[in-house]
């Protein structure tokens, strides 16, 4: 996994906010990637990320706003990203999608979801 990672040019993570965070098992491949001398080492300066690469975040979520004091999973990403040297994060937030009558998800309004996909659009073809 560190390899493929080490030799990306570009990061593609996807994931839903769970209680204000991330899921486990995205947190279990942060453990397993995030390696001293592999992703990141120490220096006299403090640690230095050794990953080089574009990240885009895809995130989800049905009540927690993204960005907003009580979502703790995309400042946690930006930072184990930047932390591993990741420094170019794009976060597209796919919040507010959920049709609050029915409570089934991605059938929220059609404005916000044209506009995530718009935003998805102009990142993807420029």
């Amino acid at each position: 996994m560190i390899l493929e990672l080490r030799a990306a040019d570009v990061l593609l993570l996807t994931t839903p906010i769970y209680n204000f965070s991330i899921p486990g098992a995205l947190k279990a491949y942060i453990d397993l990637v995030c390696r001293p001398r592999l992703t990141f080492r120490y220096t006299e300066e403090g640690p230095v990320g050794l990953l080089d690469c574009r990240a885009y975040l895809v995130i989800t979520s049905a009540g927690t706003p993204i960005d907003s004091e009580v979502d703790f999973s995309t400042p946690y990403l930006r930072h184990i990203l930047g932390f591993m040297g990741i420094d170019e994060v794009v976060v597209i937030g796919c919040d507010g999608l959920q049709d609050r009558l029915s409570h089934r998800t991605w059938q929220g309004p059609a404005a916000r979801r044209m506009q995530v996909q718009q935003q998805i659009d102009r990142l993807v073809m420029p």
